[in-house]
């Protein structure tokens, strides 16, 4: 995890970000009350509230593949601050949410394309050190499967008809 230039452990990353200003007021935020509201208070909150905006902020950039470890706290506040605290209703939230949900698919799509190369699939070998050719295209099928069911999801969400849609890109 990064803090500005440092690379830091999770509970100095965690920390920073928790305490930070744009923290609380992402907890102040229409979705943060609203999960108050729901019951989920206190260091629940916190923790909801925290993994949403590392997933977040993991959503809004592919090209560091799904390792939230490469994530700065810059990243981790631009999300709090452009995408949960810019919901002012639950239609504008949806909205929020369902940009958040169209981010994460294209990320696993970008993830499963980047895993599905050929020099990443070369090394999947037998003992002999020779290309597993049966083991790889039984994994790039199910891959394929996968990605076909996200596209579809997509597809949908891209299609989905929201009046508050917000523009989070």
């Amino acid at each position: 995890f990064r803090v500005g230039e440092n690379t830091v452990d999770y509970e100095v990353f965690r920390e920073n970000i928790v305490g930070s200003a744009e923290f609380a007021e992402f907890k102040k935020s229409p979705f943060g009350r609203m999960l108050e509201a729901s019951g989920i208070t206190g260091a629940r909150l916190d923790a909801a509230l925290f993994d949403l905006a590392m997933m977040g902020a993991g959503s809004m950039n592919i090209e560091k593949g799904l390792d939230l470890r490469a994530i700065s706290d810059f990243e981790t506040k631009q999300f709090m601050k452009l995408q949960g605290g810019s919901a002012l209703s639950m239609k504008q939230f949806q909205a929020v949410a369902n940009d958040f949900r169209i981010k994460l698919l294209k990320r696993n799509i970008a993830e499963l394309d980047l895993q599905m190369l050929p020099t990443n699939l070369y090394h999947i070998q037998l003992e002999n050190g020779e290309p597993d050719l049966k083991a790889q295209k039984v994994l790039v099928e199910t891959a394929e499967k996968i990605k076909d069911k996200m596209n579809k999801r997509l597809e949908g969400l891209e299609n989905m008809e929201t009046s508050a849609k917000l523009n989070t890109n």
